[in-house]
C-alpha cells in the first residue's frame, strides 16, 4: 500500500523551513537583518479539533506576579479588535513557541538579554507561509514582565511593546493560547524569589482572622497537541527506528514542556489516525504501532510515573474527506493532514 519507494522522496513532508527577510522598523524596537530558521515540526490543530473558534483557549487572563531578577517575563497577545480572523504564529529566538487567535494570549520565561521574535500569519486548513512577515530584535530585561502586542500594520503581521497598563486593560477578557506547547528551550519558569515574596510580606498589614474554608481542587485543563505523522515519523514507518531526529525533538519538548507547566498530570493519551489509502486493518494497525510508538517514547524519556495510555484509530477521523484514495504522489501529498498523532493531556497547569 503505502510501502512505494518510488513515491517515499516524492510525499516526504519536510518539517524544516528557512525564512530570509530584512527587518520592519517598529519604534522602540531594534531591527536588523537575520536568518530565520524552523528546525523543530510544526504542531498544529487540525480541523476536526476545531469548534466555534479555530483554535482551543485556555483560562482568562490573571495579572502575573513579580519576577526573579535573573529572569524576564513575556506575555505575547493579540486584541479582541484585530482584523485578522487567522492565527499569528510566534517564535522566539527561531524556535517554535505559539500561534494566537484574536484576544488570546501566551507568555514565555527567558534570561535577560538580546533575543529575536519572528511573527507569521497562519490560516487554518490553508497551506503554511515559507517566509516570516517580520522578525525583530527584543531586549529583555531583568526581573520584569514585558507586554508584546502583535499587530497587522499593512496586512503584515508585527510587533509592538505595550507599556504595562494598556497591556492590561486590553487582557482583560483575553484566554491563554493552550492547543499547542512551545518549544522554545530551555524551558523556564519565572516564580518569584524569596527575597521578593519577604518584602511583600513585610509591607502588607496584618490580616484579621478568617474562618477556615476548605480549600476549592485545582481544576483539571485538558489540552490536545498534534502532529502530522510525517513529521514525527519516515514515510509509512512506526517503530523507534521510524521515528526521525525532528520527531524525537518534538516529543522531547513536549517532556520538558508537561514538566514544566504542569503541577501534576492525571492521564495522557496518545492518538494514532492514518489516511485512507490502502487496506483499512493496515491502515488501524499503522495507526496504533504510531501512537504506541510515542507512548514509548514519552514513558521512557522523563514521563515514566505518568499514567500514558495509546490508541489507533485508522482512517475513521479524517480531517479532509476529499482527496484521492490511490497510492500516487499527488493523493499522498493530499492526504498527508491526515496522517497524524495526537496527545491530549489532562492536567492541573502551574
Amino acid at each position: 500500500m503505502k510501502n512505494i519507494n518510488s513515491l517515499k522522496k516524492e510525499s516526504k513532508l519536510s518539517s524544516i523551513r528557512i525564512a530570509l527577510g530584512w527587518f520592519l522598523v517598529i519604534p522602540g524596537v531594534l531591527m536588523s537583518p537575520w536568518v530565520h530558521a524552523q528546525i523543530s515540526p510544526v504542531t498544529s490543530i487540525s480541523r476536526a479539533d476545531s469548534t466555534s473558534h479555530p483554535f482551543e483557549m485556555g483560562n482568562a487572563f490573571e495579572t502575573p506576579g513579580p519576577v526573579d531578577k535573573q529572569k524576564t517575563r513575556l506575555i505575547f497577545y493579540r486584541s479582541a479588535t484585530s482584523n485578522f480572523k487567522g492565527g499569528a504564529t510566534v517564535y522566539f529566538n527561531g524556535m517554535y513557541h505559539a500561534t494566537l487567535a484574536r484576544n488570546a494570549y501566551t507568555s514565555l520565561c527567558v534570561s535577560p538579554g538580546i533575543g529575536t521574535v519572528g511573527i507569521k500569519a497562519v490560516m487554518v486548513g490553508a497551506p503554511s507561509k515559507t517566509n516570516l512577515d517580520s522578525t525583530s530584535a527584543l531586549e529583555m530585561q531583568g526581573g520584569r514582565n514585558q507586554y508584546i502586542r502583535v499587530i497587522e500594520d499593512q496586512n503584515i503581521q508585527v510587533i509592538q511593546p505595550v507599556k504595562e497598563q494598556e497591556a492590561l486593560a486590553e487582557l482583560t477578557t483575553s484566554r491563554a493560547q493552550i492547543h499547542t506547547l512551545s518549544r522554545v528551550v530551555p524551558v523556564q519558569t519565572c516564580n518569584s524569589t524569596a527575597a521578593q515574596v519577604a518584602a511583600t510580606n513585610e509591607v502588607a498589614p496584618t490580616p484579621t482572622p478568617q474562618p477556615v474554608t476548605p480549600t476549592a481542587p485545582a481544576s483539571v485543563s485538558v489540552q490536545n497537541i498534534t502532529w502530522g505523522a510525517d513529521a514525527l515519523f519516515e514515510f509509512a514507518g512506526y517503530d523507534r527506528k521510524a521515528l526521525g531526529a525532528q520527531g524525537r525533538i518534538a516529543l522531547d519538548n513536549l517532556i520538558a514542556n508537561v514538566k514544566a507547566n504542569y503541577s501534576s498530570i492525571e492521564h495522557i493519551h496518545v492518538l494514532g489516525y492514518a489516511d485512507p489509502i490502502g487496506e483499512e486493518q493496515v491502515n488501524d494497525r499503522l495507526a496504533g504501532d504510531r501512537a504506541e510508538t510515542v507512548r514509548e517514547y514519552l514513558k521512557e524519556n522523563g514521563l515514566h510515573t505518568t499514567r500514558i495510555t495509546s490508541e489507533g484509530r485508522g482512517s475513521k477521523a479524517l480531517v479532509i474527506a476529499t482527496c484521492g484514495r490511490q497510492a500516487k504522489a499527488e493523493d499522498i501529498a493530499c492526504n498527508a493532514p491526515n496522517r497524524r498523532v495526537k496527545v491530549v493531556i489532562s492536567g492541573v497547569m502551574r
